[in-house]
């Protein structure tokens, strides 16, 4: 939360702050229908109505201990393993 207003814009130092939450299909809805100004959705849809501006991009990576698994998620011995 911005503490020191004298660094905002003018135009936004006088506004109220309202923070929600919500799934991002409930937060997408809000904004379409106008209850809200503006979200944070993880992966946004493309679509006309919404303007988008990607923030940040995340680095994921598939991981498994040593030698249990190759690239394609398969043991050595050919079977897929799944979390117990």
């Amino acid at each position: 939360m911005v503490r020191d207003y004298s660094r905002l814009p003018d135009t936004l130092a006088e506004r109220d702050l309202t923070v929600r939450e919500g799934s991002s299909a409930s937060l997408e809805e809000w904004v379409l229908d106008r209850r809200i100004d503006i979200a944070l959705l993880q992966d946004p849809p493309a679509i006309d109505e919404l303007d988008v501006e990607p923030l940040l991009t995340e680095r994921l990576g598939l991981v498994s201990g040593s030698g249990r698994c190759d690239w394609r998620g398969r043991t050595p011995s050919g079977s897929v393993t799944s979390p117990a």
